[in-house]
C-alpha cells in the first residue's frame, strides 16, 4: 500500500497516521522532526518510544517484534518505506531511513550531484523546501552509473545484467572468466555456503583423524624405574641421540 506523505506534504499536514493493534498512532510527517541519531545509532526501540510520544500501541505486552513492524510502518507512513524488490529482513527497521541516513552522512556531495543531474538544488534542503522524503524519492533507485551508486562501491564500475551478458560471452569465446568479474549476490551466497561445507568437512575428518590415531609415545615414561629411565637416557646418549630422538650426524 504506498503512502499518503506527497499528498499531506502539499497540504501543509504535519502528521502522519499508522494504523497498528486496531487503533490509530500518528507520527510527525517531516522526518525531519524523527529521533534520527537514535536510527543512526540502531536505538531502534527507543526511536520507536519517541516517537509514539505516549501513545499506545494496543497491544497488552508488546514484543520485539511489535516493535520492529510498528517501526515499518511508520517509515512507510511518511513515505520513506522499505521498497518492494527490498526482501524482509528479520534485523529491517525503519524502512529507507537507515539507508538515507548512511547516504547523506558519507555521501553528501554525491547526493548532491546526482539531484544536480534531475534538476534539484540539494541546497533546498537547508532553504526548507527540499524535505527528506523528496531527497529519498531521487536516490531510493539510483542508476548504476550514478555518483551514489560509485561512491557506494567503492568508486567501482557497478555491474549490470548486461555487463555479465557481455563477460559470459567473453568467457564462451575465450575460455578465461572476465578480468575483474565479480560475483553477483547470489553466486557469493553460494561461494560462502561452499567454504563454510568445506571448513565443516575438514573439521569433521580431523575429529575422525583424532578418534582413531593411535595415541602419542609419551615423551617420558613416569612408571617406568629410576634406573630404567636412567639405562634409556644413558642408550640415547651413547647413540648420539638429540632429546627429540633425531641422531646426530657428526663431521
Amino acid at each position: 500500500m504506498p503512502s499518503d506523505a506527497a499528498r499531506l506534504e502539499a497540504i501543509g499536514a504535519t502528521e502522519a497516521e499508522v494504523a497498528f493493534g486496531g487503533r490509530k498512532i500518528v507520527v510527525p510527517l517531516a522526518l525531519e522532526r524523527w529521533p534520527l541519531q537514535l536510527i543512526r545509532e540502531a536505538r531502534w526501540v527507543e526511536a520507536v518510544d519517541v516517537l509514539l510520544a505516549g501513545q499506545s500501541i494496543g497491544i497488552p505486552d508488546p514484543v520485539i517484534d511489535d516493535y520492529r513492524n510498528m517501526s515499518e510502518l511508520m517509515a512507510r507512513a511518511v513515505g520513506v518505506g522499505r521498497l518492494p524488490e527490498t526482501p524482509a529482513a528479520p534485523d529491517q527497521w525503519f524502512g529507507g531511513v537507515p539507508t538515507l541516513l548512511r547516504l547523506l552522512d558519507h555521501y553528501e556531495e554525491d547526493v548532491e550531484l546526482d539531484l544536480r543531474r534531475v534538476n534539484v538544488d540539494y541546497l533546498d534542503r537547508f532553504r526548507g523546501t527540499l524535505t527528506l522524503r523528496q531527497v529519498w524519492v531521487c536516490v531510493r533507485r539510483s542508476q548504476p552509473t550514478s555518483a551514489i551508486a560509485l561512491a557506494d562501491n567503492d568508486g567501482r564500475h557497478v555491474w549490470t545484467e548486461p555487463d555479465y551478458i557481455a563477460a559470459s560471452v567473453y568467457q564462451a569465446l575465450t575460455g578465461e572468466i572476465y578480468p575483474g568479474r565479480p560475483l553477483k549476490p547470489e553466486e557469493r551466497t553460494k561461494a560462502l555456503e561452499a567454504m563454510r561445507a568445506k571448513a565443516e568437512h575438514v573439521d569433521k575428518l580431523r575429529e575422525r583423524q583424532a578418534h582413531y590415531a593411535p595415541p602419542a609415545a609419551p615423551v617420558t615414561a613416569p612408571g617406568l624405574p629410576a634406573a630404567m629411565q636412567e639405562a634409556i637416557a644413558n642408550r640415547e646418549k651413547e647413540l648420539g641421540a638429540t632429546p627429540d630422538g633425531q641422531a646426530q650426524h657428526h663431521s
